[in-house]
């Protein structure tokens, strides 16, 4: 009995991973191909604008930078797709650098930290989350 149930085991943990690579290939096939068509759109009108002594547009600047953040993302984004689960998730010590990410894209954020370090895998995955995805700043 034992063995059937680590072969089930062991063919649903296959599955997932092959599923897990069939989205990574989906999700490079549609994304990076827009994601790409974006940043060098904005990178060759940046080029163009100081070439001809013009100012850069401000939102264009938002968009270049925007464009090599969503392939920076979309990147790590694949790599935890293609992963087997070896290895760990990023921590707290992350968070610095995703408000300073933030910050360099035009959006106004900050990071207070008050008290000790003491959190639960839960809230520290809810904290990174909305981190990532937060449309306002993060306070």
């Amino acid at each position: 009995m034992r063995a059937a149930e680590r072969t089930r085991e062991e063919t649903a943990r296959r599955r997932a991973n092959e599923e897990r690579l069939r989205i990574a290939r989906e999700l490079h096939d549609s994304l990076t191909h827009q994601i790409s068509v974006i940043k060098v759109q904005a990178e060759v009108a940046v080029h163009v604008a100081r070439k001809r002594g013009e100012q850069v547009p401000e939102a264009l600047l938002v968009i270049q930078e925007a464009g090599r953040e969503a392939t920076r993302e979309l990147r790590a984004t694949l790599q935890a797709l293609r992963d087997d689960d070896t290895t760990p998730p990023r921590g707290l010590d992350h968070v610095p650098e995703l408000v300073e990410r933030a910050r360099s894209i035009g959006l106004d954020a900050t990071l207070t930290v008050e008290g000790q370090r003491r959190v639960v895998a839960e809230a520290h995955n809810a904290v990174h989350d909305s981190a990532i995805s937060a449309p306002t700043p993060c306070h």
